[in-house]
């Protein structure tokens, strides 16, 4: 949901992109309103260098459907402040590692809570933006 993407995490989902070369960003959402902000953010990545073919944007499916695509994907970067919740945990089931950034509000700790009761704190939580690119770009090249 693109309402849950503050500034500082495009900016650093685009600096993730321009590091992985062979990568795409995609992001799943309502129709509703997308008329309005996929062009802004395709803007807002390019202003990065990164090509608008790289920024893909999709309905939501239904259930199944959603399930099944979303098992395609290698990473789950989160969003922040305001964490997935469902998506969190459907990525998770659908064995798809998810790479968070945790605050203090209760809403940004949710992915945290899930993925440290996994045991995967270590590997998958970042204390910093820069750690957050750090371990999405290890994600990557270990992929």
């Amino acid at each position: 949901k693109v309402y849950k993407m503050q500034p500082s995490i495009a900016e650093a989902w685009a600096k993730i992109l321009l590091s992985a070369p062979n990568s795409v960003l995609w992001i799943a959402g309502y129709k509703d309103g997308r008329k309005d902000y996929e062009p802004n953010l395709k803007k807002f990545f390019a202003s990065y260098g990164v090509q608008p073919e790289r920024v893909v944007f999709a309905d939501l499916f239904d259930r199944t459907v959603h399930l099944q695509v979303k098992s395609h994907a290698h990473l789950l970067l989160d969003t922040w402040p305001y964490n997935g919740h469902m998506t969190v945990a459907e990525a998770l089931w659908a064995g798809i590692p998810v790479l968070t950034l945790p605050s203090s509000r209760p809403a940004s700790r949710v992915s945290f809570s899930m993925l440290s009761s996994l045991g995967l704190d270590r590997w998958l939580i970042a204390r910093s933006l820069d750690e957050y690119k750090a371990l999405a770009l290890a994600l990557y090249r270990s992929h």
